[in-house]
């Protein structure tokens, strides 16, 4: 029974001791990631479609919280519009191509499951088009001619080839040493403003390394 008792309290100490060390490698520590997944977008034109994301991420942890940062490029071909009383519709349709955005957020960790950690965050981010061009109306009688896109439309399209405004996002970590993988969602409410005038939705997962503590001892 002595051996039983000592054997128990062996293992007891020991995963205490790793589960210690496994508080300390997430701590007050910086982590760069990669990550992969899909992107849900859409046009008031084209409805919603899905693109392919990759991206790179910087996340700075504290005990229970941290400091996230991304940068993602999304890459797809769709069609989105805007207003043009030329038109012969009164709008303008606009071929647009890929999407980078940069983002930052206060993340919380608020409980510990063994190696998992489940976070939340809000934050900012900035969504670029990376092409927009404006098409011509189609030709539907004979001699007739596209009208020539003035430059108002071309400012109007200008100016709604990029967006900024609030974020959510939500995803887990699991941790061994010092390689996390993890899994992650966002949302990104749109605007009419904007040539992808749907919310902006991500799913994805990556691989995150613990470069070492974020604070000077």
């Amino acid at each position: 029974m002595r051996r039983f008792a000592a054997l128990i309290l062996t293992s007891v100490c020991a995963a205490s001791a790793v589960q210690a060390q496994e508080t300390r490698l997430f701590q007050n520590s910086w982590f760069w990631g990669v990550h992969a997944g899909s992107t849900s977008l859409g046009t008031a034109s084209g409805g919603t479609g899905h693109a392919a994301t990759i991206g790179g991420d910087w996340m700075i942890t504290r005990t229970t919280g941290g400091i996230y940062a991304s940068y993602d490029q999304a890459n797809f071909t769709r069609t989105g519009q805007v207003t043009d009383v030329s038109g012969s519709s009164g709008v303008r349709n606009v071929r647009i191509h890929d999407m980078r955005t940069a983002s930052i957020a206060g993340v919380a960790f608020p409980k510990q499951f063994g190696n998992f950690r489940p976070y939340a965050g809000l934050g900012l981010s900035i969504a670029v088009i990376g092409d927009a061009t404006p098409l011509a109306d189609p030709v539907t009688q004979a001699g007739q001619t596209s009208v020539t896109v003035s430059s108002d439309v071309q400012q109007r399209i200008d100016d709604a080839r990029s967006h900024a405004g609030v974020f959510l996002i939500g995803g887990g970590q699991w941790q061994l040493r010092k390689v996390a993988v993890f899994g992650q969602i966002s949302l990104a409410p749109s605007s009419d403003e904007f040539l992808l005038t749907n919310a902006v939705n991500n799913i994805s997962v990556g691989v995150r390394y613990n470069f070492g503590s974020s604070i000077d001892k």
